[in-house]
């Protein structure tokens, strides 16, 4: 059974496409089970830290740490990276890539919408973010616009309007829809990393055992001469515990951190996993010297 950490440095809220929880209910999760430093990693863009931060005041004992889960396209396929420590002030370097993502998921949502339509589903935007409406509040998706769906109520949709017969149909419809539609590719990796390093984030790998296909060290070794990452989240619901040390040894290695989060995107995520990984108190401490700026 996995162990609490003091930190959990990846969770989404319902400022993330795919998710649902409330801000405050990290801040609250954390100061009930004694969990120092939160990340709140929203997919593509930091528009949850207006909400988070001032809730956060309420909760001194507990430290957020301004940060962002950026996709990229790299010559191996899309990886996910965690950037941690992304400065408050928003430079413009920092602003000019947020709104280079912020063009991507509008571009992906209508992308998504022609697909579906193409394939005989009578939706148009409106009712696309109708959908996002049953899981987000409406003045989040009003201020997001159009952007993509969490997987699960897509699939349901389909389902009710009888585009697919069962489950199993449903990622191989989604693919078409996407092809169809002429969804955009992530941006590079040369446009984003050498900006996050700049202002002084720590970049890792997310979840990384889809990306390093279960712990092939040349292809690990390809990404990082690639990518030039800082770190990989050695503890991840999705990394089998035995490969943990595996990657935690790499990283020692390397010189890299390592990092530990729960991918927590709802309520019940927060209620059942919040900080329970396999991650080390002094892995923690390994961050924090990388980050400076970030109050312990």
């Amino acid at each position: 059974m996995n162990t609490l950490a003091t930190y959990d440095l990846h969770l989404h809220t319902y400022w993330s496409h795919d998710a649902s929880a409330a801000p405050e209910s990290h801040l609250r999760r954390a100061r009930r089970l004694g969990v120092r430093w939160i990340a709140i990693t929203e997919h593509y863009h930091l528009d949850s830290l207006p909400e988070l931060l001032p809730a956060a005041a309420g909760y001194p004992e507990v430290t957020p740490i301004p940060s962002a889960e950026l996709t990229i396209s790299t010559s191996i396929g899309d990886v996910d990276l965690l950037c941690h420590g992304l400065p408050l002030s928003q430079p413009p370097a920092l602003r000019e890539l947020l709104r280079r993502y912020r063009e991507w998921r509008i571009e992906t949502g209508r992308a998504v919408v022609r697909g579906l339509r193409e394939l005989g589903c009578e939706i148009d935007e409106d009712g696309f973010m109708d959908l996002a409406r049953t899981y987000r509040p409406d003045d989040v998706v009003d201020r997001q616009g159009l952007t993509q769906l969490r997987g699960e109520v897509l699939r349901r949709y389909l389902l009710e309007t009888g585009r697919i017969a069962d489950d199993a149909g449903f990622a191989a419809f989604r693919e078409r829809a996407k092809g169809v539609g002429g969804a955009p590719p992530y941006p590079p990796v040369a446009e984003v990393v050498p900006v996050v390093k700049g202002l002084g984030g720590v970049v890792s790998i997310a979840h990384p055992h889809g990306h390093f296909r279960q712990g092939d060290r040349t292809r690990m070794d390809a990404l990082r001469e690639e990518i030039g990452f800082d770190g990989i989240e050695c503890a991840h619901p999705k990394v089998p515990g035995e490969f943990t040390p595996f990657y935690r040894a790499y990283c020692v290695e390397h010189g890299l951190v390592s990092t530990g989060g729960s991918d927590s995107h709802s309520e019940a995520d927060i209620e059942a996993g919040f900080a329970a990984h396999l991650g080390a108190d002094e892995w923690m401490e390994e961050l924090l010297e990388r980050l400076p700026s970030v109050s312990s």
